[in-house]
């Protein structure tokens, strides 16, 4: 048997990020405006490491995503897990916190994401048992490149390639059934990773990054969003005005 990752160990990045709820920040979105914030427009430009996220005042989240974020931020899983996690609070602050009954795709879909959804019933303390890291990892990497829009490219092992422009309707599912279910299936993932699969975990990681970013900017494009460095509230944490 090929030896265990520990759980703490991610793979170095560069730079620092301070947590979604946590951080000082003096940037928010104030609508009303044709420009985009800037933070949000680097998201487009393919970087591998998503961009600091705008921060959210966590006072106005549903029940459902203060649990799930709790849950993936108790993880620990590195920089770059969280900020696909804050990101994602990000994107679903534009979809206003609804609950699509459209789920994601699921041509290709790894078992496991199907047992936890019917059997497990959505419970974040039972993760589905991944028996083959090898196994899922493939089959996660077939369901994800499944899930892409057209325009994506793919590389020689047809993976998704970062990088590219276009619309990200396929992948619109807002709430419980959308890309919170991509979270939790790579934290599951993550939970059995070995030597064979950890690096391909990181970048599953790096790819989700840029897709959620990506589609966030997208959305708050089209809200007509802009950055203001002025609407800060007393806990120096970042507001999101509607």
């Amino acid at each position: 048997m090929s030896p265990r990752i520990p759980p703490s160990y991610v793979p170095p990045i560069s730079a620092s990020s301070p947590s979604l709820r946590t951080a000082s920040a003096a940037v928010a979105l104030q609508r009303g405006s044709l420009a985009v914030d800037t933070l949000a427009t680097q998201a487009l430009q393919g970087t591998t490491i998503p961009p600091a996220p705008l921060i959210l005042d966590d006072k106005d989240w549903p029940k459902w995503v203060r649990e799930a974020f709790d849950y993936l931020e108790s993880k620990e899983y590195g920089q770059m897990f969280m900020r696909v996690a804050e990101w994602w609070v990000i994107l679903e602050h534009t979809y206003k916190w609804e609950t699509s009954t459209k789920g994601l795709g699921t041509e290709q879909r790894p078992a496991e994401v199907a047992h936890w959804l019917r059997v497990l019933r959505r419970r974040f303390d039972r993760s589905p048992a991944i028996k083959d890291d090898v196994a899922y990892a493939t089959q996660w990497w077939k369901w994800w490149t499944q899930l892409q829009p057209e325009w994506r490219q793919v590389d020689a092992d047809g993976r998704a390639v970062i990088g590219g422009e276009g619309d990200w309707d396929v992948l619109k599912s807002p709430g419980k059934n959308g890309v919170l279910i991509v979270l939790l299936s790579l934290v599951w993932w993550r939970e059995v990773a070995t030597e064979h699969t950890v690096h391909l975990w990181t970048s599953a990681v790096a790819d989700v990054g840029w897709v959620v970013s990506s589609m966030a900017a997208h959305s708050l494009k089209g809200e007509r969003y802009v950055a203001n460095p002025l609407l800060v509230n007393s806990t120096n944490s970042v507001c999101m005005q509607r």
